[in-house]
C-alpha cells in the first residue's frame, strides 16, 4: 500500500497561478483552462494518454511557455519576463522529470550532481551531495554510472538531480509509469517528504489512479478540459 498524505502540516500558500491556458495543434487540445498549485502539497494531474497532461506540463515548466497565456510564479508575472529571464528560473528554480530519464553516461553519479550544480550557479559539497543521496535512498553509489542503477533508481537519481540545483518546484511526467509498486512507493515517499517538509511545489502527472489517494489536489484532463476533482 501506498502511504497516504499527511494531515498534520501547515497552511499552505499559492505559489503558482495559470489563467486562459490555450493549447492547439492540428485540434484543440486545452481550452479556456486555469490550474493552481501549492507550496507544501502534492498536485496531480491526470488524464488518458494523448489527453495534454505532457503539453501542459512544458509550458507550465517553461519548456515551452510562450508568454500566450496569464501564468504567476511565486509572485512573479511570466508575461513581464524575457525569454532569457524565463530560462534562468528554469535553470536555477524549476525541474522538469520525464519518465525517460536523461543522464550523462560518461559521468559517475556524483559527476551527474555536481554538473547539474554547477549549471544552476551553485557549488556542491560533499556533505551536501551526501545529503541527497541519502534523502533519494542511493547513499553509497556516488560512484556508480548511470547504467547501472535500476529503473527505479534512475527516477530517484532524477530527483536528486533537482535537489542539488535548488529546485523550489517539480514538474514530474508519468515517472512512475515503468515502476513497480515497491519502487512507486519509494518515489512517493520521497515527493511526499519534499513537499511536507522542506515545502517544495510538486506537479506530478500520471494515468495511475491508484495515485489519487495521495495526493492533496487533482486535476483532469478530458475533452479539452482541465477540472478540478480532488482538493
Amino acid at each position: 500500500m501506498l502511504i497516504g498524505a499527511c494531515k498534520n502540516r501547515i497552511e499552505v500558500t499559492i505559489m503558482l497561478k495559470a489563467r486562459h491556458i490555450e493549447i492547439s495543434y492540428y485540434q484543440p487540445v486545452l481550452l479556456d483552462a486555469c490550474f493552481e498549485a501549492h507550496h507544501g502539497k502534492l498536485t496531480g494531474l491526470i488524464g488518458e494518454s494523448g489527453s495534454g497532461k505532457s503539453s501542459l506540463l512544458n509550458r507550465l515548466s517553461l519548456y515551452s511557455y510562450d508568454h500566450d497565456f496569464d501564468y504567476e510564479i511565486d509572485g512573479l508575472n511570466m508575461k513581464e519576463l524575457s525569454k532569457h529571464d524565463c530560462l534562468q528560473l528554469l535553470k536555477s528554480k524549476i525541474a522538469y522529470l520525464r519518465q525517460e530519464c536523461t543522464f550523462m553516461d560518461n559521468m559517475r553519479i556524483d559527476g551527474n550532481l555536481r554538473m547539474e550544480a554547477k549549471i544552476a550557479g551553485k557549488t556542491l559539497s560533499d556533505e551536501r551531495l551526501h545529503q541527497v543521496l541519502k534523502e533519494v535512498e542511493l547513499d553509497g553509489k556516488k560512484d556508480l554510472y548511470p547504467a547501472a542503477l535500476s529503473g527505479g533508481e534512475k527516477q530517484r537519481l532524477a530527483i536528486a538531480l533537482a535537489l542539488v540545483k535548488g529546485a523550489g518546484i517539480l514538474f514530474l511526467d508519468e515517472i512512475t509509469s515503468a515502476l513497480d509498486e515497491v519502487n512507486t512507493q519509494k518515489i512517493i515517499e520521497i515527493l511526499q517528504h519534499l513537499a511536507y517538509e522542506d515545502r517544495k511545489l510538486i506537479v506530478l502527472a500520471t494515468h495511475d489512479d491508484s495515485l489519487i489517494d495521495v495526493l492533496d489536489d487533482v486535476y483532469e484532463i478530458q475533452d479539452e478540459k482541465l477540472m478540478k476533482i480532488k482538493e
